[in-house]
């Protein structure tokens, strides 16, 4: 008799802890829903405070709200798109490091796991406000998509740090690369030494845009290899 009062205690105590669990999951929609009704919000104090909300729902919210992002042509994604794309800009701010590097990790992993290109294109937009040397690492593979190759070479120029400079360096070894002129220019804007042989090889493809990029690599790095490649372009157009 006293076991069946156990198992029915535990029953209900169950049941009670499921009840509160749905409650709970109903509350954090609502309170994305209502957030989303928001957006875009009126002011710029306005967007602040909707994303200190959006943040205070934790990653259960935080997902419901990411989950709402779906490929182009098949539905209206845009609130929870200019909710996402605020919340970045509002941790790109700086302040709240714990705040931003979670958020990191919620975009990669939409980054890593959409399926959809375009989709994954919008994340890693987020990436390129809130990334660090994590999201350095996580572009090595983009780069050899067609369709990724620049939106991950965008990442990795806004993301400060010596990782992104050596994924970038590195890429450049890669004969295939998808697109190796962006990949240039992103390293002659940080004027980048690291990939000097690599625009030797580079500048002398056939492709003018990818010379031109590999010319100015090398002008821009200050290595005393240039000298003669350089020299020999500016002889062969008079």
């Amino acid at each position: 008799m006293n076991s069946y009062k156990k198992l029915i205690a535990g029953i209900i105590l169950l049941a009670g802890t499921f009840q509160l669990y749905s409650q709970d999951m109903r509350t954090v929609e609502t309170k994305v829903a209502d957030i989303l009704a928001r957006m875009p919000a009126r002011s710029p104090a306005l967007t602040d405070a909707l994303m200190a909300d959006m943040l205070s729902l934790g990653e259960p919210g935080l997902k419901m709200v990411c989950n709402q992002v779906i490929p182009a042509g098949t539905g209206d994604d845009t609130k929870a798109r200019f909710a996402i794309e605020s919340l970045s800009r509002y941790l790109s701010s700086g302040g709240n490091n714990e705040a931003r590097t979670k958020w990191e990790q919620t975009c990669l992993a939409y980054v890593r796991g959409s399926g959809d290109n375009g989709v994954t294109d919008f994340f890693m937009k987020q990436l390129q406000l809130v990334g660090g040397d994590e999201s350095a690492a996580a572009m090595k593979p983009f780069l050899n998509s067609k369709d990724l190759c620049g939106p991950a070479v965008g990442v990795l120029t806004s993301v400060k740090g010596d990782e992104a400079e050596k994924v970038l360096a590195a890429s450049l070894k890669d004969a295939e690369l998808k697109c190796p002129a962006a990949v240039i220019n992103a390293l002659a804007a940080k004027k980048s030494q690291l990939a000097v042989n690599e625009y030797l090889i580079w500048a002398k493809n056939s492709d003018l845009n990818i010379k031109s990029s590999a010319l100015n690599a090398l002008a821009r790095s200050g290595s005393p290899l240039a000298m003669d490649v350089l020299m020999k372009a500016a002889s062969d157009v008079n």
